[in-house]
């Protein structure tokens, strides 16, 4: 008997009614995993976090996401492996007997897969994908779910609780000998060579089929495009060789094409959403066959020798590929349509403002629990506590990964501890129990604006040492707030309502990370970001003698060239009140300067004195939740259709375009060409200084690149006034330039420059002429002590348009 001949279908079978496939089963050995608390905990997770509050049929767990993927990979591999024992010839066509790029699959290599596609979800905490942002937010940048997942399989297939390997490995091998001694015609030999023993090259395998790190993928495809994936395997890969290369596109795809993961996820949430999915598993997974590929380099496909290999060179690999035929059906029902299904299943509006309203609650968990019997039996906030509980490595020792506590962050472990919290429970009850949800403040398309600039490889080297995502993010909130209170201050009889709108109720406490003006991008691809999902797949053709290869994207005639879009969201957290205290609420109740501070004064609102100082007098009160908190504008409509519709959507789309502008600017100017020529007391003498431009509220340039012209030195100083004078008597030694105001003036704003010839500081291009300024200049600034008092206080006086000054 070969050994390549599975006794899985074979063994006694675990049975179960699954929604979307119906009757499932599989071998009943993998009850050992299932029946695991680590396993079991998925039940205590939904699938789409809050999903449900919108749809009410989502409320499926982990669980059974799970158990489908698993379903998926077992009716997979029997087809696969049945069609490649009865039609050869697509193996044939591209395997030389010098290549072997293909190795039939064992029983140990079929448990390994199959428990990488039951356990790949292991890791997920509470909510989901929603506490992976939460971590984010809060500072654990490269935490994921996917390293829990091996973490936890970690711990169920070696570990001394589970010892999953174990059991697994004794009723393999009790039952190939029971059932082979009772063959007559298997001998000793036969039954050795069944028996299975796992080594940690297995666990290995499994852990990478779950998930491969990102840039691996890169590599990979990128080594195959250039002839070189023998040669780069073996550095990234070390559980199989590249004979099982097409092991590692079933759970989760290498490729970056369709896996059983994300089939099964299609089709149990549309399902559970009530949406209409045209995907046809089943005809997707019949049309699957292993083929070999003979790959070369993309030189050599361009008669290009620079990059391509020698002709001994292996150039076989083995992959799944689907029929030609049904490329144009696979184009929509698997790609298209999942960047057209994510705006209406997991983009919802409601389903995104009622997530922003958790993390913010999660958020207020840094608060103390007063007056309550706490949730958690440690001295930390319950925030410290969920911090700890996720931490995949306390501490940086090894081994450190405490399951327990893990296990314990379920949806409803956290829904738990808002509702211990005081504050936290008043703000949840509030926004989401009441249904008082956050203003939509507007939506524009972050790809083709802003995206656009910080992804253009032409300007990412201007705007590297300025722009980033998170400072776009910061610029943008403080564009919004002045167009707000601009638009206010100018407002017509029918906006006079909104003066009331203070920038205390538009920043929020930023500083202590929960502003109000709340901004989110969301992105909807095809399955591969900005690349085309199907450009790495391989295709087969029954009908004739031609080759499994790639097709050119040239021939898609059904997906759209733009396979990713990214939308960004504006929401707006409306100021809130104690029906306590009556006073404006505040998410922490600590009495410290860092929350009140910056707040303004509301006309006809109580004030407190505090160390000389008048301030605003905000809730302090231990226990919000007693009466509650309304909203300070409590009218729906109102928020909605003046405060969201009439402020802030308008003020979006023209902060937007002023970001734009001053991104364009920064990219299409060249820095170095920038100079700033200051007109001084003493006739002949003129300073010229090279430097770099940021706005305040990004980061600073790193250098600051400075060519000075007879020993004048001039300071750019970006916020701040930094003096550098080495001599009060000498008005040529130092000029002090505050670059604060360039960026913040608005456009639309009164204050604007109208005659260049009357400012002391001018910024011009090198080859521009000022001659009559310096001499303007030095007829003002007789009657001056300091010429750093006169730059100075001009530009207090008169704030610089951005556009303006670049424009001459």
């Amino acid at each position: 008997m070969s050994s390549n001949i599975s006794l899985l279908p074979h063994f006694p079978q675990w049975r179960i009614q699954d929604p979307c496939y119906g009757l499932k089963q599989v071998p009943s050995f993998f009850t050992h995993l299932f029946d695991t608390d680590i396993f079991q905990h998925m039940h205590d997770i939904k699938q789409t976090g809050l999903a449900y509050l919108v749809y009410p049929g989502a409320s499926h767990s982990r669980f059974s996401h799970s158990l489908g993927v698993g379903f998926l990979c077992y009716d997979l591999l029997v087809n696969v492996e049945n069609a490649a024992r009865m039609d050869k010839k697509l193996l044939s066509l591209s395997t030389s007997s010098k290549s072997k790029c293909y190795k039939p699959l064992t029983d140990k290599d079929r448990i390994c897969i199959l428990t990488a596609a039951f356990c790949h979800d292991l890791g997920h905490p509470a909510f989901s994908h929603l506490f992976e942002q939460f971590m984010r937010e809060n500072g654990r940048a490269g935490w994921s779910h996917e390293t829990a997942s091996k973490l936890l399989v970690r711990e169920l297939w070696d570990g001394d609780r589970w010892n999953v390997r174990g059991k697994i490995e004794e009723e393999y091998n009790r039952f190939v000998v029971d059932s082979l001694s009772e063959s007559c015609e298997s001998s000793d030999s036969d039954k050795y060579s069944k028996i299975i023993h796992f080594t940690p090259e297995d666990l290995t395998f499994i852990l990478e089929l779950i998930d491969l790190p990102k840039k691996t993928r890169q590599k990979l495809r990128l080594a195959e495009r250039n002839g070189t994936l023998h040669e780069e395997w073996g550095k990234h890969i070390a559980g199989r060789g590249i004979e099982y290369a097409w092991c590692y596109e079933i759970v989760s795809n290498w490729r970056g094409g369709m896996d059983v993961d994300r089939l099964d996820y299609f089709i149990r949430d549309a399902k559970q959403f009530k949406i209409d999915v045209p995907i046809d598993y089943e005809r997707f997974l019949k049309g699957l066959r292993v083929v070999g590929y003979e790959y070369s380099s993309e030189a050599d496909n361009h008669n290009d020798s620079l990059t391509s290999v020698t002709d001994s060179s292996p150039r076989c690999v083995s992959c799944l590929a689907s029929p030609r035929k049904d490329r144009d059906i696979q184009d929509y029902t698997l790609f298209k349509w999942r960047k057209e299904s994510y705006p209406r299943m997991y983009r919802h509006s409601t389903y995104m403002k009622q997530e922003k309203i958790l993390l913010r609650a999660m958020k207020i968990l840094k608060e103390q629990c007063v007056n309550r019997e706490e949730y958690s039996s440690d001295s930390v906030s319950p925030f410290q506590t969920i911090l700890r509980y996720s931490d995949l490595n306390n501490s940086g020792e090894k081994n450190s990964f405490d399951v327990k506590n893990y296990l314990r962050l379920t949806d409803a472990f956290v829904l738990q501890m808002i509702k211990n919290c005081p504050r936290a429970e008043a703000y949840w009850q509030l926004l989401l129990t009441e249904r008082n949800l956050l203003v939509n403040g507007g939506m524009i398309d972050w790809g083709k604006s802003v995206g656009k600039i910080l992804t253009s490889s032409k300007s990412k080297l201007a705007l590297d040492s300025y722009w980033t995502k998170d400072s776009c993010i910061d610029r943008l909130r403080e564009l919004v707030i002045q167009e707000v209170l601009l638009m206010q201050s100018t407002s017509s009889t029918g906006l006079q309502r909104l003066s009331l709108l203070t920038e205390s109720d538009l920043r929020g406490s930023s500083d202590a990370g929960f502003p109000n003006l709340i901004f989110s991008i969301e992105t909807y691809h095809c399955g591969d970001g900005v690349e085309d999902p199907m450009t790495d797949l391989i295709w087969y053709d029954n009908d004739s003698q031609s080759k499994p290869g790639k097709e050119s994207t040239d021939c898609n005639s059904v997906l759209s060239e733009v396979y990713q879009k990214q939308d960004l969201f504006l929401y707006f957290d409306a100021p809130k009140k104690c029906l306590e205290c009556g006073k404006i609420f505040q998410p922490f109740s600590c009495e410290d300067s860092l929350y009140d501070d910056h707040f303004n004064l509301r006309q006809g609102s109580s004030e407190v004195e505090v160390n000389g100082s008048t301030r605003r007098k905000y809730c302090y009160c231990s226990d919000p939740s007693v009466k509650g908190l309304a909203m300070v504008y409590p009218d729906k409509e109102f928020r909605k259709q003046h405060i969201g519709n009439k402020l802030l959507k308008p003020a979006l789309v023209k902060s937007v375009q002023r970001l734009v502008e001053e991104m364009t600017t920064l990219s299409t100017t060249s820095w170095n060409d920038i100079t700033i020529e200051a007109g001084l007391k003493r006739g002949s003498v003129k300073s010229k200084t090279t430097v770099s431009i940021a706005s305040s509220s990004c980061r600073p340039s790193q250098e600051m690149n400075e060519s000075i012209e007879n020993d004048v030195s001039t300071t750019v100083v970006m916020g701040n006034i930094s003096n550098t004078q080495e001599s009060d008597s000498n008005l040529s030694n130092s000029n002090l330039i505050n670059f604060n105001n360039l960026l913040t003036t608005p456009l639309n704003s009164n204050t604007r420059t109208t005659a260049a010839a009357e400012e002391t500081v001018l910024i011009t291009t090198e080859n521009h002429d000022v001659n009559d300024q310096i001499q303007l200049c030095e007829n003002r600034s007789s009657s001056t002590t300091s010429a750093g008092n006169i730059i100075e206080s001009d530009l207090k006086r008169r704030r610089l348009d951005f556009n303006e000054y670049i424009s001459r």
